[in-house]
């Protein structure tokens, strides 16, 4: 069923203090609202209606844009940086790396949240289903169907918890579908009251005493030398095909890591992946049909666009964290980068599920490691699962995968196993 994108709210009135009664009846009238919509599927608009409709960023695959999105996920691989490299490689020229499909439009859009304070978004993960590779010159066009959203409130937990899920389909120009997402966001509630108390959702509580850390010069040189591994290639497959059959349930997938996260890593995913930073007049455009809700400057007194809590430590105290955190699909990038470096030129991933636990602050080193979880063959492909995750530098683990892979098989070129 088509419909039209989810409409803006109107502008809200000067922010005050809600009475509960009165916070509650805005997020029931808000759920029942969306969820008479569940089924609905809409194009996904070229330029932004409401700023989380997750408008399309570009359409045309590039070369360029390309080479962009690997530099803002620190991925070396020359066969997304190099015409000539890929030339010779398997697919006779340059494709676009999983995850990509960001650069097209992060996620899938989502109502524009309840214009009350306390309500706050953060992406849960997502499943991504890959069909067919990107190529330059491919011009990439999406629909979103929306699945709604559910209360999954803990007992003994003062804030409402919510999930709200939706479906992005991205299609070239052939209509051929070359991916599709499930996207899941988290959204919490945090009572009037909390707020008045300094409480955001349990996250002062739950970050209390957090300090960064500075790093010893073997820790940093240790980061060092999985930054020179990376930008050798010794710590990726490349051009040597990996066959299934040289494959064994347990093994290890060797490790990435990046960090410490900083504001320059930030600002490269935000803008030359992202794609959606605007300045004055166009991010106001952005930001006024939020700000019931958005972060205001201590200092100014202004608003900031949403995304700033990922870029200024101020703004993310602002919602109770003690630093500013890393893009969640950012976080994404860095478990998918450890599977395309496993899998060589000649994989292909076919899925990745994806669960975002913990933040990532700016000052945090992530380490990826994972294992072959199982072979198997389905519709004919020869499948690897594995098993991803991502700890920071005092080992809680802020990210988790399982990810499909299909490998060549000796088989189907006629070797003896």
């Amino acid at each position: 069923m088509a419909g039209e994108p989810f409409p803006a709210p109107p502008s809200p009135s000067p922010r005050r203090a809600p009475a509960e009664a009165e916070w509650n009846a805005a997020i029931e009238d808000y759920i029942e609202r969306v969820n008479r919509r569940i089924g609905e599927t809409t194009p996904v608009p070229r330029q932004p209606v409401g700023i989380y409709d997750m408008a399309i960023a570009r359409r045309l695959v590039t070369e360029d844009l390309i080479l962009a999105f690997a530099n803002a996920v620190g991925d070396a691989n020359p066969l997304w940086r190099s015409s000539d490299y890929a030339a010779g490689s398997c697919w006779g020229g340059m494709i676009a790396p999983p995850l990509f499909e960001s650069c097209i439009s992060e996620m899938p859009g989502t109502p524009a949240p309840p214009q009350i304070p306390g309500w706050s978004l953060y992406n849960a993960g997502n499943l991504r289903r890959y069909l067919r590779p990107m190529h330059p010159g491919d011009v990439i066009r999406a629909e979103d169907t929306w699945l709604g959203a559910s209360e999954k409130t803990r007992p003994g937990h003062p804030y409402r918890l919510f999930l709200q899920l939706a479906e992005r389909t991205y299609l070239n120009q052939r209509d051929e579908v070359v991916c599709t997402m499930l996207g899941r966001t988290l959204c919490t509630a945090t009572p009037p009251a909390l707020l008045e108390g300094g409480d955001r959702g349990g996250a002062v509580d739950r970050f209390a005493g957090r300090k960064r850390r500075r790093y010893s010069a073997d820790e940093l040189a240790g980061v060092h030398a999985g930054y020179d591994d990376e930008l050798s290639g010794r710590s990726r497959r490349g051009g040597e095909t990996r066959y299934v059959e040289d494959v064994a349930e347990g093994e290890p997938i060797p490790g990435v890591v990046k960090g410490p996260y900083d504001v320059s890593d930030a600002v490269a995913f935000f803008g030359a992946a992202l794609g959606y930073s605007a300045a004055f007049a166009l991010k106001w455009q952005g930001i006024q049909s939020d700000l019931g809700r958005c972060h205001v400057d201590p200092e100014t007194g202004e608003h900031h666009h949403i995304a700033d809590w990922h870029l200024q430590d101020s703004i993310a105290r602002t919602a109770g964290l003690p630093y500013a955190l890393a893009f969640g699909t950012h976080l994404e990038t860095m478990l998918s980068h450890a599977v395309t470096n496993w899998m060589g030129d000649a994989g292909i991933l076919r899925s990745f599920d994806s669960r975002l636990q913990a933040p990532l602050f700016h000052g945090d080193l992530s380490r990826t490691s994972g294992t072959v979880r199982r072979r198997f063959t389905e519709e004919g492909e020869d499948l690897v699962e594995l098993a991803l995750e991502a700890t920071n530098q005092d080992g809680v683990v802020h990210s988790s995968a399982t990810a499909v892979v299909r490998l060549p098989s000796r088989r189907a070129r006629g070797d003896a196993a």
